[in-house]
């Protein structure tokens, strides 16, 4: 057993800070509140059995981290996806005149062939060849 204790891990993802307050441009660092901002929060997450059960399987630190980090990855990839639909439907409806350029501004998903693993996580976007056409 370890004498650390496993943080409960509270995920989000989160569209349009951008907007609300630009990193860059003529309207760097000052804020904008005619912009919408969505927010997703997705249920805690204890990790405990999850990283006792990879320190039986993994004896390298490093394997440990990986397969927390592609977990993680995963979960806050869905996340992504779902604050880009719920954040089109509320530009749709507060700001008409900018749902062309955020479409245009969304990364194109191809889904994978065959099985996700951890180790092709990073092509989904990648390797249109090695992908399913939607």
């Amino acid at each position: 057993t370890s004498l650390l204790t496993v943080p409960t891990l509270l995920p989000m993802a989160h569209i349009g800070m951008d907007k609300v307050y630009p990193p860059r441009g003529p309207n760097r660092y000052k804020w904008s509140t005619e912009n919408p901002i969505t927010i997703i929060v997705g249920d805690p997450l204890d990790l405990t059995s999850f990283v006792e059960e990879l320190k039986e399987k993994y004896t390298d630190e490093l394997d440990q981290i990986l397969a927390i980090t592609n977990y993680l990855q995963d979960i806050i990839y869905k996340m992504r996806l779902e604050v880009e639909k719920v954040h089109l439907e509320r530009l749709k409806e507060l700001r008409p005149d900018q749902v062309e350029e955020f479409e245009a501004s969304l990364v194109p998903y191809y889904p994978p062939k065959g099985k996700v693993s951890s180790l092709n996580y990073f092509n989904l976007y990648k390797n249109k060849e090695d992908c399913v056409n939607i």
